[in-house]
């Protein structure tokens, strides 16, 4: 975790600390790694032990000191902090600022240690656990993977899991979202450690593109496993001289499906994880939780019950998202303009209506929460908002509500810092967008926990491993039907119900961060026994 502390008037001093875990001679490791960048930037690194000190090169000074966090009780007991304290920060010659941008990037740019990465395999017996099975058989040996990825901690043991199933760390590529993640810059540093390349998914047609050079250099074929639906329609359009190096495409969320509703046909299979009854069945109670808990942790001085709230969208996430509202005491109503998913949530028992202009204005909610994954407000909705209210995104990017037009029709717009955005509109109301308009669940945290999250990405990864087979048996487009076919056959949720369910014995996953407190072991599945069971 990374912390920039506040400036002390007195003294003008900046400083930013990085906690992480580590046996003592690691963490040395890691204070002499820091240090050897600094001074690869020109600052000059005096002193031994714990203690260094800097002097920059327009004059400035600073200190680098390795030491333990000040209160233990919120800190594993192996925690070390790595403290950069520059003195006078207000008076440094121009030079010496551009040099403390970049000072402070190094000491946030910690990597995993053994420690940590021994603690978070540990978390994910799933995905781990399927791809020892694979790795004998090297499934990923031919192709170079491309994948977004959000920068939560189970990307890492998850670029991992593909280095060892063949995948050349030097032909993988990582999209990154531009999310306010808590551990965004620990997560750039281990995977550069690793030789992976990360591009922005602003990026992202210069990113395939550059991804398929490399891998036709090393003789692969190209392989996707996207979040959002970023690659496929890159690939459909501004980088569609690559198109064919390209043989498949795992998506994980209904966000990518949508942004394939404009094109005719695909190109390529689309091994469609979002559309699964895995995924549908058991992930969307993790990520309301999540949601909620960082709603609420955002903003700790509102008070939910009684309050009316708006669902926007009564899909798997909007459903249990209005049912947590509900317990939570909130006046719950839900829009959506599919009328079987609006028909269900009124005979939930919930407010609902047919017109969302006419909901708002005479629902009056507090908080709405958007889970559509399209553009749910626009610049008709704000005209008819008469109290103040938080808006809050559970979906990809930050299209969910039409921020610029919020903006067009705001007298004012203030920064709340880690809150988000505050609009002033007529009538002295004021909207509240929450973490700007980008998903909460991912605001500032990471997500759902890991052995959440360790069934997605081990069903993400095996629909790589199974794509990359010559004798899949996908055609080109959606194959929603034999998606299910080949994860109902992969033997993962007969694993997830072993440790998980009634008679599991497996110890408390991810309590302690203990490396031997459980070690993933094989499920007893192969890509050839998934494909048997699925093919003819």
């Amino acid at each position: 975790m990374t912390q920039m502390l506040d400036r002390a008037p007195a003294d003008s001093c900046q400083a930013v600390a990085t906690d992480f875990q580590a046996e003592p001679e690691e963490a040395a490791e890691r204070l002499e790694h820091c240090a050897a960048r600094l001074a690869a930037l020109g600052v000059r690194v005096d002193g031994a032990g714990g203690l260094r000190r800097l002097t920059l090169p327009g004059g400035g000074s600073a200190t680098l000191a390795l030491t333990r966090p000040a209160d233990l009780r919120g800190h594993h007991a192996g925690t070390h902090t790595l403290l950069l304290i520059v003195e006078d920060a207000d008076g440094v010659s121009g030079a010496d600022r551009a040099t403390i941008e970049a000072m402070i990037r190094v000491v946030e740019e910690v990597s995993f240690t053994a420690y940590e990465s021994a603690a978070l395999d540990a978390q994910l017996p799933l995905m781990l656990g399927m791809a020892e099975d694979y790795r004998a058989r090297q499934p990923l040996a031919g192709v170079a993977l491309i994948l977004t990825g959000h920068f939560v901690t189970d990307l890492v043991p998850m670029v991992d899991a593909a280095i060892a199933l063949g995948v050349p760390a030097e032909s993988i590529t990582v999209l990154r979202k531009e999310y306010a993640y808590k551990m965004r810059r620990r997560i750039d540093a281990s995977l550069a450690a690793r030789g992976v390349r990360t591009w922005p998914v602003g990026q992202v047609a210069e990113a395939v593109r550059d991804h398929a050079e490399r891998a036709a250099t090393l003789g692969l074929r190209c392989l996707a496993i996207d979040d959002g639906g970023y690659i496929l329609p890159a690939l459909l359009t501004e980088a569609a001289d690559v198109q064919a190096a390209y043989v498949g495409v795992v998506e994980q969320t209904m966000s990518g499906i949508f942004k394939l509703e404009p094109f005719a046909a695909l190109p390529v299979p689309v091994l469609a994880v979002a559309q699964s009854r895995l995924k549908a069945s058991i992930e969307s109670t993790w990520i309301a939780d999540t949601a909620i808990f960082n709603i609420l942790d955002i903003l700790p001085d509102e008070k939910p019950e009684g309050q009316p709230a708006l669902i926007l969208g009564y899909g798997n996430i909007g459903a249990a998202i209005a049912g947590i509202l509900r317990n939570r005491g909130m006046r719950v109503a839900v829009y959506d303009r599919d009328l079987v998913r609006l028909i269900s949530a009124h005979e939930t028992g919930y407010l609902t209506g047919t017109s969302l202009t006419d909901l708002l204005a005479e629902h009056r909610p507090l908080l709405v929460i958007g889970t559509t994954g399209r553009t749910s407000l626009t610049e008709e909705h704000y005209a008819v908002l008469r109290r103040d209210c938080f808006l809050a995104s559970v979906s990809s990017r930050n299209t969910e509500f039409d921020l610029p037009a919020l903006a067009a029709r705001a007298e004012s717009v203030v920064d709340l810092g880690r809150i988000g955005y505050r609009y002033r509109l007529g009538d002295h109301v004021n909207v509240t967008v929450l973490a700007d308009g980008y998903p909460v669940n991912f605001h500032q945290a990471d997500s759902v926990t890991k052995s959440h999250s360790d069934l997605i990405c081990a069903a993400l990864l095996l629909g790589a491993c199974v794509l990359a087979d010559n004798g899949h048996g996908f055609v080109n487009g959606h194959n929603v039907a034999r998606t299910d076919a080949v994860l109902d056959a992969s033997g993962l949720l007969t694993a997830y119900y072993e440790l998980y369910g009634p008679k599991s014995d497996a110890p408390a996953i991810g309590r302690s961060l203990n490396p031997e407190l459980y070690r993933p072991r094989p499920l007893g599945i192969t890509t050839c026994d998934v494909l048997a069971r699925t093919c003819g």
